[in-house]
């Protein structure tokens, strides 16, 4: 008896724990189908954006559609369904506009919606055509953001290059450092690491002219003299070569620095003095020559040089502490630049 009684007693207690667990069970898959219930209502329910006073004027705007008379023989009646939104939502009487509140709305042509339906596809529209006009704008040079391409000036927007060039010059034996636009004539200089440079005719193919060769290391940097009748250039051979492009020949070499040359330029002449009235001028009027280089080098220094015998004439040291890049000079000549490390 008392090994039944035991037996039994671990019987209820096994189905009292197996009741217990299966009631636990349901109850965490009901809470967790309400979860999930409450999840799909969330993603489902629309996220309403308008304000009270936008929702009340929307509501009128519908009820007072509604209410419009049928305009053809095959238009449906809806002034049930008004009736039933003016149930459900009150306030639509006392939003809806006097025509509506005097019942003189079936002499109106077109309602509140309807006016601002036509609006929103006008708009539309508007944007679509104005998205045109940007993509043509862009396509022609127009930057977004930029003020003088929107300004309404022309002349820098037409100077800026369409996409995909015109031309494409190739023709050097490794990458390109600099390149230099003859001030007046369609010529372009490149300068290469191969050790050369070569000048091109930039309209219509972009036709190769010729290439000079002189340099016994890459070069680094290229420039036309402002009358446009010399091209200059530098090398990590530690010199410059000033080259005549009408005889496309070297016509002076010029050594001083103790490392690299990164960039070179002249440095335009000052202009004439002007003439005083009544009087003839001073000086011919010629095109603005250059008669001094500048160049900048890894030796930490800035040298000016003279073009007509090749002579250093200035060296500025002490002033950058590493490497001088670049270089940059005013068209009148009265200020020069430099960058470094």
């Amino acid at each position: 008896n008392t090994n039944c009684n035991r037996s039994s007693n671990k019987q209820v207690r096994v189905q009292r724990a197996s009741v217990h667990r299966r009631a636990s069970i349901d109850s965490s898959i009901r809470s967790e189908r309400i979860d999930l219930c409450h999840f799909r209502c969330l993603l489902l329910s629309p996220i309403m954006v308008l304000t009270d006073k936008q929702r009340a004027d929307f509501h009128a705007s519908i009820h007072e559609y509604l209410l419009c008379p049928p305009t053809s023989t095959g238009s449906i009646d809806l002034s049930s369904v008004a009736s039933a939104l003016a149930a459900a939502d009150p306030s639509v009487l006392s939003n809806s506009r006097p025509s509506v509140k005097s019942s003189s709305i079936v002499g109106s042509t077109s309602t509140l919606l309807e006016k601002k339906w036509t609006a929103v596809s006008r708009l539309q529209k508007r944007v679509l055509d104005l998205e045109r006009q940007l993509a043509s704008a862009v396509r022609h040079g127009f930057q977004p953001g930029d003020p003088a391409s929107s300004s309404g000036t022309t002349n820098r927007r037409r100077l800026l290059p369409r996409a995909g060039g015109f031309s494409s010059l190739s023709g050097h034996a490794g990458p390109i450092s600099s390149i230099s636009l003859h001030p007046s004539r369609p010529l372009a200089a490149s300068a290469g690491e191969d050790g050369t440079v070569k000048l091109w005719d930039h309209e219509g193919e972009g036709a190769y002219v010729r290439t000079f060769k002189g340099h016994t290391g890459p070069v680094n940097s290229v420039s036309f003299s402002p009358d446009g009748t010399m091209l200059v250039s530098c090398s990590s051979d530690l010199s410059v070569k000033l080259w005549d492009l009408r005889e496309g020949r070297c016509v002076r070499t010029l050594r001083g620095h103790d490392h690299t040359i990164s960039d070179v330029c002249f440095v335009p002449s000052p202009p004439p003095p002007a003439a005083e009235e009544g009087k003839a001028e001073a000086y011919p009027v010629t095109p603005p020559g250059a008669a001094t280089l500048v160049t900048a080098s890894r030796d930490q220094t800035v040298k000016f040089w003279e073009v007509e015998t090749g002579y250093c004439i200035h060296t500025v040291s002490g002033r950058h502490s590493d490497w001088v890049r670049c270089l940059a000079a005013k068209n009148d000549g009265s200020l020069v630049a430099s960058g470094g490390n």
